[in-house]
Protein backbone atom coordinates (compact mmCIF):
# COMPACT_ATOMS: atom_id res chain seq x y z
CA UNK A 1 0.00 0.00 0.00
CA UNK A 2 2.73 2.50 0.82
CA UNK A 3 4.30 1.88 -2.95
CA UNK A 4 0.99 2.67 -4.09
CA UNK A 5 0.83 5.59 -1.90
CA UNK A 6 4.36 7.16 -2.92
CA UNK A 7 3.39 6.20 -6.54
CA UNK A 8 0.45 8.56 -6.42
CA UNK A 9 2.27 10.88 -4.48
CA UNK A 10 4.98 11.40 -7.32
CA UNK A 11 2.91 12.35 -10.45
CA UNK A 12 1.52 15.21 -7.87
CA UNK A 13 4.76 16.89 -7.20
CA UNK A 14 7.44 17.94 -9.87
CA UNK A 15 10.34 17.84 -7.94
CA UNK A 16 10.23 14.15 -7.53
CA UNK A 17 7.70 13.29 -10.38
CA UNK A 18 11.27 13.93 -12.70
CA UNK A 19 13.57 12.35 -10.67
CA UNK A 20 13.28 9.30 -13.15
CA UNK A 21 17.43 7.20 -13.72
CA UNK A 22 18.40 6.94 -16.73
CA UNK A 23 21.84 4.83 -17.79
CA UNK A 24 25.03 6.02 -17.43
CA UNK A 25 26.75 8.13 -19.89
CA UNK A 26 30.09 6.38 -19.55
CA UNK A 27 31.70 9.77 -19.91
CA UNK A 28 34.42 10.06 -17.30
CA UNK A 29 36.70 12.23 -19.45
CA UNK A 30 34.19 15.22 -19.83
CA UNK A 31 35.07 18.30 -17.85
CA UNK A 32 31.56 18.36 -15.88
CA UNK A 33 32.85 15.59 -14.42
CA UNK A 34 36.10 17.21 -12.86
CA UNK A 35 33.64 20.11 -12.12
CA UNK A 36 32.34 18.14 -9.25
CA UNK A 37 35.05 18.40 -6.83
CA UNK A 38 35.34 14.69 -5.42
CA UNK A 39 35.91 11.18 -7.37
CA UNK A 40 33.59 9.38 -5.12
CA UNK A 41 31.66 8.97 -2.15
CA UNK A 42 31.16 5.54 -0.23
CA UNK A 43 27.63 4.95 1.83
CA UNK A 44 26.93 1.59 3.95
CA UNK A 45 24.18 0.24 2.88
CA UNK A 46 22.45 0.27 6.84
CA UNK A 47 22.63 4.14 6.70
CA UNK A 48 20.46 4.24 3.24
CA UNK A 49 17.98 1.98 4.60
CA UNK A 50 17.42 3.75 7.89
CA UNK A 51 16.46 6.81 6.02
CA UNK A 52 14.25 4.88 4.14
CA UNK A 53 12.51 3.69 7.50
CA UNK A 54 10.80 7.10 7.42
CA UNK A 55 7.66 6.91 5.75
CA UNK A 56 7.41 10.34 4.08
CA UNK A 57 10.95 9.46 1.93
CA UNK A 58 10.05 8.83 -1.47
CA UNK A 59 13.81 9.18 -2.09
CA UNK A 60 17.45 10.29 -1.52
CA UNK A 61 18.76 13.24 -2.17
CA UNK A 62 23.09 13.48 -2.78
CA UNK A 63 25.05 16.66 -2.41
CA UNK A 64 28.71 16.85 -3.22
CA UNK A 65 30.53 18.38 -0.60
CA UNK A 66 33.65 19.91 0.87
CA UNK A 67 34.58 19.40 5.06
CA UNK A 68 37.89 20.93 5.39
CA UNK A 69 40.22 20.51 6.45
CA UNK A 70 39.79 16.50 6.95
CA UNK A 71 38.23 16.24 3.84
CA UNK A 72 39.84 19.02 1.38
CA UNK A 73 39.72 16.23 -1.66
CA UNK A 74 35.51 16.13 -1.16
CA UNK A 75 32.88 13.76 -0.64
CA UNK A 76 29.03 13.32 -0.82
CA UNK A 77 26.42 13.36 1.59
CA UNK A 78 22.62 11.92 1.55
CA UNK A 79 19.20 12.88 2.89
CA UNK A 80 15.80 12.06 2.60
CA UNK A 81 13.20 13.88 0.75
CA UNK A 82 9.72 14.08 0.85
CA UNK A 83 7.07 13.78 -2.29
CA UNK A 84 7.30 17.71 -2.68
CA UNK A 85 10.73 17.67 -2.62
CA UNK A 86 11.16 18.88 0.39
CA UNK A 87 14.37 16.91 2.65
CA UNK A 88 13.30 15.54 6.21
CA UNK A 89 16.02 17.20 8.18
CA UNK A 90 15.25 16.95 11.53
CA UNK A 91 18.36 16.89 13.90
CA UNK A 92 21.11 15.25 12.24
CA UNK A 93 19.49 14.06 9.15
CA UNK A 94 22.81 14.30 6.54
CA UNK A 95 24.99 11.25 6.38
CA UNK A 96 28.41 12.52 5.33
CA UNK A 97 30.36 9.38 3.79
CA UNK A 98 34.16 9.99 5.42
CA UNK A 99 35.18 6.74 3.32
CA UNK A 100 36.68 4.06 4.26
CA UNK A 101 38.17 4.71 8.30
CA UNK A 102 39.85 1.90 10.23
CA UNK A 103 39.13 -0.87 7.68
CA UNK A 104 35.25 -0.08 7.58
CA UNK A 105 33.27 2.32 5.63
CA UNK A 106 32.47 5.42 8.05
CA UNK A 107 29.93 8.51 8.26
CA UNK A 108 29.17 11.29 9.57
CA UNK A 109 26.02 12.95 10.63
CA UNK A 110 24.76 16.47 10.16
CA UNK A 111 22.52 18.88 10.75
CA UNK A 112 21.08 21.08 8.26
CA UNK A 113 23.75 24.39 9.18
CA UNK A 114 26.55 23.02 8.94
CA UNK A 115 25.49 20.93 6.05
CA UNK A 116 24.39 23.66 4.33
CA UNK A 117 28.11 25.12 4.70
CA UNK A 118 29.42 21.96 3.63
CA UNK A 119 27.66 22.45 0.24
CA UNK A 120 28.72 26.04 0.30
CA UNK A 121 32.17 25.31 1.14
CA UNK A 122 32.23 22.95 -2.16
CA UNK A 123 31.62 25.84 -4.00
CA UNK A 124 33.67 28.40 -2.70
CA UNK A 125 36.73 26.10 -3.90
CA UNK A 126 35.93 26.44 -7.05
CA UNK A 127 33.33 23.45 -7.87
CA UNK A 128 30.40 23.58 -8.72
CA UNK A 129 27.44 22.70 -6.09
CA UNK A 130 24.99 20.41 -7.22
CA UNK A 131 22.29 17.56 -5.78
CA UNK A 132 21.19 14.31 -7.63
CA UNK A 133 17.81 12.64 -6.60
CA UNK A 134 16.41 9.39 -6.53
CA UNK A 135 13.16 7.75 -6.10
CA UNK A 136 12.00 5.06 -3.27
CA UNK A 137 11.96 2.79 -6.14
CA UNK A 138 16.18 3.18 -7.28
CA UNK A 139 17.23 3.23 -4.34
CA UNK A 140 15.54 -0.16 -2.99
CA UNK A 141 16.42 -1.72 -6.21
CA UNK A 142 20.15 -1.67 -5.85
CA UNK A 143 19.98 -2.15 -1.83
CA UNK A 144 18.08 -5.08 -2.20
CA UNK A 145 20.14 -6.97 -4.64
CA UNK A 146 22.01 -9.78 -3.28
CA UNK A 147 25.29 -8.94 -2.00
CA UNK A 148 25.13 -5.22 -2.09
CA UNK A 149 26.72 -4.02 1.10
CA UNK A 150 27.33 -0.42 -0.07
CA UNK A 151 26.40 2.63 -2.71
CA UNK A 152 29.00 4.38 -3.83
CA UNK A 153 28.27 7.85 -5.51
CA UNK A 154 30.52 9.27 -8.26
CA UNK A 155 30.19 12.32 -10.51
CA UNK A 156 28.85 11.97 -13.77
CA UNK A 157 26.88 13.69 -16.89
CA UNK A 158 23.88 13.78 -18.44
CA UNK A 159 23.06 13.37 -22.13
CA UNK A 160 22.96 17.12 -21.84
CA UNK A 161 26.26 17.07 -20.39
CA UNK A 162 25.18 18.46 -17.00
CA UNK A 163 27.02 17.35 -13.76
CA UNK A 164 25.22 14.68 -11.94
CA UNK A 165 25.62 11.80 -9.78
CA UNK A 166 25.73 8.00 -10.24
CA UNK A 167 25.30 5.64 -7.62
CA UNK A 168 26.69 1.82 -8.27
CA UNK A 169 25.65 -1.14 -5.90
CA UNK A 170 28.86 -2.43 -4.17
CA UNK A 171 30.27 -5.07 -2.04
CA UNK A 172 32.77 -5.07 0.09
CA UNK A 173 35.84 -7.50 0.11
CA UNK A 174 38.26 -6.73 3.03
CA UNK A 175 38.97 -2.72 3.26
CA UNK A 176 37.43 -2.02 -0.26
CA UNK A 177 34.72 -1.80 -2.14
CA UNK A 178 34.07 -2.97 -5.41
CA UNK A 179 30.79 -2.84 -7.69
CA UNK A 180 28.29 -5.88 -7.94
CA UNK A 181 29.05 -6.33 -11.39
CA UNK A 182 28.93 -4.65 -14.75
CA UNK A 183 25.26 -5.29 -15.65
CA UNK A 184 22.89 -1.77 -15.96
CA UNK A 185 20.84 -3.22 -12.99
CA UNK A 186 23.75 -2.25 -10.50
CA UNK A 187 23.49 1.74 -11.19
CA UNK A 188 21.48 4.50 -11.73
CA UNK A 189 22.01 7.72 -13.42
CA UNK A 190 20.26 10.97 -12.36
CA UNK A 191 18.53 12.07 -15.38
CA UNK A 192 17.67 15.42 -13.47
CA UNK A 193 20.22 17.12 -11.32
CA UNK A 194 20.06 20.32 -9.45
CA UNK A 195 20.66 22.95 -10.86
CA UNK A 196 19.49 22.75 -14.13
CA UNK A 197 16.01 20.71 -12.68
CA UNK A 198 15.09 22.25 -8.90
CA UNK A 199 12.25 22.97 -7.09
CA UNK A 200 12.00 25.93 -4.25
CA UNK A 201 14.77 27.15 -2.71
CA UNK A 202 13.37 25.76 0.91
CA UNK A 203 13.16 22.33 -0.44
CA UNK A 204 17.06 22.19 -0.46
CA UNK A 205 19.57 22.38 2.23
CA UNK A 206 21.90 24.42 -0.14
CA UNK A 207 21.17 26.06 -3.70
CA UNK A 208 23.96 26.36 -6.21
CA UNK A 209 24.27 30.22 -6.41
CA UNK A 210 25.94 31.88 -9.36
Amino acid sequence: MRSLISAALLVLFIPVQQLTAQESSGMDGNPAVSAAGFEEALFDAPTLIEILKNEEAVGIRFYNVLVPPGNATGSAMAVGIRADGSELNSGKAYGLSLGFVDGKITMDKLRSRPAGKACEAMQQSGHASYSGSFTRTDMEALLELEGCEAIRATPDVTEGKETTMLITAMKIIGAKAEPLGSDPKFVRLCGHPCPSVCGPDKNYVYRFKQ
